[in-house]
């Protein structure tokens, strides 16, 4: 008499346990001849190209198709075409380039990476990611003459201040000061507001730590941001905690007092000038004697 096995729950959700844990296994399929491999690679051919008619602006059904040839079939011509019909649907797209660019330098193309990563810098100049790519692929060629030329096109677009700090940087990595310099030079011309000051003062006292560039920054910062009617407490305060801290406390004193002596030419918004008073107050107590306490004190409460 046979007997019958009592199915239940329980065994039916750990049967699906385990042929869920154990995935799916795709059906291995060998190619024996060259025939075979022909006909194999005229379907999925055929397969992505019925794909992209559906839907040309399916960029990653493009980037598999570019993909499947150069990983495949090792046919890197099929694969550059593939790349380029794309870039004829979207030629704004932006992380299509970068594929495109990384396809060629994965596979040391490196002319091909050059012409495509100049053909993408002309035709999109605002898009800082691909002036980074530039200028890193170029680096890391140890094409530095190269690396300058890229800087000063991208530069011309008057892009925003990261690729200004790229290009000091740059030039900082290899100890090329006086270039860095000249940059600075232009750099504040461009922005020229506070920030872009202070990183130039910041530069001088990292690399050079020349008294006499410093103060010359210093003074040409001033000068420039009170001429514009541009904040000036922080170039002002950043000077002043040089100074002392070369124990230089006349000329502190001198350029507190260059400020807001009532003669004083020079004309600060009334927030600012409160903010330098009381700077001065507190410089004053610290470093002053009896007789400059007390007057600063006198000129805070005037104001």
């Amino acid at each position: 008499m046979e007997t019958t096995e009592q199915i239940t729950s329980e065994k039916i959700l750990q049967q699906s346990y385990a042929s869920k844990q154990k995935g799916l296994v795709r059906p291995t399929q060998t190619i024996q001849d060259l025939d075979e491999l022909r006909s194999y690679q005229l379907r999925k051919r055929k397969e992505f190209e019925q794909q992209l008619n559906k839907n040309r602006l399916n960029f990653g059904q493009w980037l598999r198709y570019a993909k499947w040839e150069a990983q495949e079939n090792h046919d890197f011509e099929r694969a550059r075409s593939i790349y380029e019909r794309a870039l004829d649907v979207n030629i704004q797209h932006i992380p299509f380039w970068v594929h495109y660019i990384q396809f060629e330098l994965v596979h040391k193309a490196i002319n091909h990476a050059r012409n495509l990563l100049d053909r993408a810098t002309t035709t999109l100049p605002r898009v800082n990611k691909l002036w980074f790519l530039y200028v890193q692929t170029e680096e890391t060629l140890k094409n530095y003459s190269m690396v300058r030329k890229i800087f000063d096109r991208w530069l011309s677009w008057h892009p925003d201040n990261s690729a200004w700090d790229a290009y000091i940087n740059f030039e900082i990595r290899y100890n090329e000061v006086e270039n860095a310099r000249n940059i600075f030079i232009k750099y504040v011309r461009h922005a020229p507001g506070p920030q872009t000051w202070l990183k130039w003062v910041e530069f001088e006292m990292d690399q050079a730590n020349n008294i006499g560039n410093i103060r010359y920054v210093f003074e040409l910062a001033a000068d420039k941001l009170i001429s514009s009617h541009q904040p000036v407490t922080d170039i002002i305060s950043k000077w002043t905690n040089w100074e002392v801290s070369l124990q230089e406390y006349e000329r502190a004193r001198a350029i507190y007092q260059l400020l807001i002596q009532e003669e004083s030419q020079i004309k600060l918004l009334k927030q600012e000038r409160t903010a330098v008073y009381n700077s001065f107050t507190e410089f004053e107590k610290v470093y002053g004697d009896k007789s400059t306490i007390e007057s600063s004190v006198v000129v805070k409460r005037k104001l």
